[in-house]
C-alpha cells in the first residue's frame, strides 16, 4: 500500500464548493476561511489540543454527556472497539445505530419532520454526504485540532470547501474474484471483458439506488474518461445480480454464490479476507477507481453539538484511527498509523482512475437519485 499512498500524493485532488448551511447553537470555536483548513491564514486562530476555546468546546461536551452516531462502518468489532475507546479517551458514552446510507438519511429527514433529531453525527460515503449537506442536514465541523497538524496526513482529509465533508482513508475500487471458481491468469483483464459470455450470470453487484459502487463506476469509467458507453452497462445490466449492501456484495462472492463482483473494496470485504476467504482483487488494464472515503459528518440540527465534535476530532486522532482502521481493515490517511489492509487485498494497479472531487460527488448523488445508473442496468 506505500505504492499506492505514494500514487495518491502526486495527484491532485481537487474540491469545489457546494452550498452552506446553517450551524446549530453551539460553543463558537474559530472557523476556517479556506478549503483546506490545515493551511488556515496565520490572522485566523487555529485551536490546539490545549486551546480555550476548545477546551470550552469539550467542558460543554461532558455536560452533553454522550452522543448517538448514525454509522455504516462501526459494526461489530469495530463498533465496540470505537465505543470503548471514546469513553476511555473523553469520558463520554457513544451510541450507534447502524443501517444503510439512504435509510439514515431518510431517517433524519422523518425524525425533523417529527420535531426531533436522535444523531448528531453520521458516517458513510462522500456521495452520500454531498446529498445530505445538499438537503440541509449537515454543517462544517470547523477547524478540528487533529486536523491542523499538516505533518500529520499524507492527503488533506477535508473534501468540500466549506469542511461538511472529512475522509479519513483512500480507497481503491476494483472487480474482486471467487479464486476457486475462476483460475489463475483466466481473470478478467479490463472492463469489457466483464461482457464475455462465459460471465454470463455469475456477477454479483451493488443496488445503485442503496450504495453508489456501479455510480462510481459509471462516472469514472463512461463520463470522466469516457472508457465506456452507457451501451456497456445496458449488457452488463443482462449478467448483473443486484444486491441490497456492498457487504451482501461482498459476502456473495467470498461465498461463492458469484464468480465476480462487479466493484468491491477492501472496506467491504475485509472481513471476509480475514476469515480466509478466497478471494482477491484483480487489476484492470483501463485503470481501477481510486477515490477519498470513509467519511464522517456533523450533521446539523444537533442534540449534542460538542459532543459531536469532539467525536469526530478523536475520530481523526492517532488512536481514533488506529481503533477504526485496525478493525475495519484498511488504511488510514494518518502518516503515523499502520496500513491495516489484509495482504490477500493489497493492489498495486497500473493506472488509477483518480480525482473524483465534491463537485463529482454532487453530479453522482444526482444521478443516483434520478436512477441514471440503475435504469441503464434494467435495460431502460
Amino acid at each position: 500500500m506505500k505504492t499506492i499512498i505514494s500514487m495518491v500524493v502526486l495527484i491532485s485532488f481537487i474540491v469545489a464548493a457546494c452550498s452552506p448551511n446553517t450551524q446549530p447553537a453551539q460553543v463558537a470555536i474559530p472557523q476556517a476561511t479556506s478549503s483546506a483548513p490545515v493551511s488556515t491564514p496565520k490572522t485566523t486562530s487555529v485551536p490546539s489540543s490545549g486551546d480555550a476555546s476548545w477546551a470550552n468546546v469539550v467542558e460543554a461536551a461532558k455536560k452533553e454527556g454522550k452522543l448517538v452516531v448514525y454509522s455504516y462502518y462501526m459494526i461489530g468489532d469495530t463498533g465496540i472497539g470505537m465505543k470503548q475507546g471514546f469513553k476511555r479517551a473523553t469520558g463520554l458514552d457513544l451510541e450507534l445505530i447502524t443501517s444503510t446510507g439512504a435509510v439514515m438519511i431518510e431517517r433524519i429527514k422523518a425524525e425533523r419532520r417529527g420535531g426531533f433529531q436522535v444523531a448528531s453525527v453520521m458516517d458513510g460515503s462522500p456521495a452520500l454526504f454531498v446529498q445530505a449537506k445538499m438537503e440541509g442536514l449537515t454543517q462544517a465541523a470547523g477547524p478540528l485540532p487533529e486536523l491542523q497538524d499538516k505533518q500529520a496526513w499524507r492527503q488533506d482529509p477535508i473534501m468540500d470547501k466549506e469542511g461538511h465533508i472529512l475522509a479519513s482513508s483512500f480507497i481503491f475500487f476494483s472487480p474482486w474474484v471467487n479464486t476457486k471458481l475462476v483460475k489463475p491468469g483466466d481473470e478478467p483483464k479490463s472492463w469489457r471483458d466483464m461482457l464475455q459470455t462465459k460471465w454470463k450470470g455469475t456477477i454479483s453487484g451493488t443496488d445503485p439506488d442503496v450504495a453508489p459502487l456501479v455510480i462510481y463506476a459509471y462516472y469514472n469509467l463512461v463520463k470522466k474518461y469516457g472508457i465506456l458507453d452507457d451501451a456497456y452497462f445496458r449488457e452488463l445490466g443482462k449478467s448483473m445480480a443486484l444486491r441490497i449492501t456492498t457487504r451482501m456484495d461482498a459476502e456473495s462472492v467470498a461465498r461463492g454464490e458469484a464468480a465476480i463482483s462487479f466493484i468491491n473494496s477492501p472496506s467491504a470485504i475485509g472481513p471476509f479476507l480475514q476469515a480466509g476467504a478466497p478471494v482477491k482483487a484483480i487489476d484492470m488494464e483501463e485503470g481501477v477507481i481510486g477515490r477519498l472515503s470513509t467519511s464522517i459528518t456533523a450533521l446539523s440540527k444537533a442534540p449534542h453539538p460538542n459532543a459531536a465534535l469532539v467525536f469526530i476530532n478523536w475520530w481523526f486522532s492517532k488512536e481514533g484511527q488506529n481503533i477504526f482502521h485496525k478493525t475495519y481493515g484498511t488504511e488510514s490517511l494518518r502518516k503515523d498509523v499502520p496500513d491495516f489492509t489484509p495482504l490477500p487485498g493489497q493492489l498495486t494497479p497500473k493506472r488509477v482512475l483518480f480525482g473524483i472531487s465534491a463537485e463529482d460527488d454532487e453530479e453522482m448523488a444526482k444521478m443516483q437519485r434520478e436512477k441514471v445508473v440503475k435504469k441503464l442496468l434494467l435495460g431502460n
